[in-house]
């Protein structure tokens, strides 16, 4: 059975090998995907990086489940592409 894609967004520290326990339990459940935040000069060049990871993986929509700053990055994902977002966290 497939897991349910999770898109995990890091905070304003950037790199996601910070989050390696987190992607580690979550990862039992659901495909993690994550990365790490790329420089940018706006919330939306944030929120292509999202769409960039769900593409290079295959995944038309996914749990999105942001930490910290990840959390406005997650919404501001939700907000402009409903139909890829499954969830909100």
């Amino acid at each position: 059975m497939a897991r349910i894609p999770l898109v995990l967004v890091p905070g304003i520290q950037g790199h996601w090998k910070y989050m390696r326990p987190t992607v580690a339990a979550l990862s039992q459940h659901f495909q993690v995907l994550t990365f790490s935040l790329g420089p940018a000069t706006s919330l939306d060049d944030y929120v292509e990086q999202v769409t960039r990871t769900l593409d290079d993986n295959g995944a038309d929509r996914a749990v999105v489940c942001g930490v910290s700053f990840g959390g406005l990055i997650a919404l501001r994902f939700a907000a402009t592409h409903p139909d890829r977002t499954r969830a909100l966290i």
